[in-house]
């Protein structure tokens, strides 16, 4: 086994127990015993469980990043792919929800790796997005990160929103909102 494929099966390791009894209770003793490995060569690949958490998080937030650019790819209007980005949004909160994931932390899928891994890709589309936009003189943004701010709480609100409301019409509104405020 290469060192590569290492680190992978120490990582889906992390990742399995993560989600079974969840971050508190896994330790890298743990994770060694699992793999009947010595805790020195988890910490080769890992400092921490922390340091699994952040790999898992960021391997999964490029799967996602890569899923997104397939649906946004070929659309060249920035509002619509903003418009795709949105409605990609709310129907993994509406499927949660669906599913009875109503927890904060498990909005978008059942475990927080995927959460966060979610809200990276979405933050670094949505800034991509909006940097073409200002290049091309398609937004009046004077500053990406404090709009990125907006733009996140403007979801955050209409996310809280599907509880009493039907999905589409926060989704649309959501949509204008960010619209008003890019314009």
């Amino acid at each position: 086994m290469n060192l590569d494929e290492r680190k992978i099966l120490i990582a889906n390791t992390f990742e399995t127990t993560f989600n079974q009894v969840g971050f508190k209770k896994t330790t890298v003793e743990g994770i060694a015993k699992k793999l009947s490995m010595s805790k020195k060569t988890i910490y080769k690949y890992f400092t921490s469980k922390d340091d699994a958490f952040k790999f898992l998080v960021e391997r999964y937030a490029k799967i996602q990043v890569e899923e997104i650019k397939s649906d946004i790819n070929n659309i060249d209007d920035y509002w619509d792919k903003l418009k795709i980005i949105n409605k990609i949004c709310f129907n993994k909160v509406n499927d949660a929800i669906l599913k009875g994931e109503k927890d904060e932390f498990s909005f978008f899928y059942p475990d927080k790796i995927s959460v966060k891994a979610f809200q990276s890709a979405y933050r670094e589309m949505v800034t991509e997005i909006l940097i073409s936009g200002i290049n091309n003189k398609i937004f009046n943004v004077p500053d990406v990160d404090l709009y990125l701010i907006f733009i996140e709480s403007i979801i955050a609100n209409g996310i809280e929103n599907i509880k009493s409301h039907p999905i589409k019409d926060i989704e649309e509104y959501t949509y204008n909102a960010v619209v008003k405020l890019l314009k």
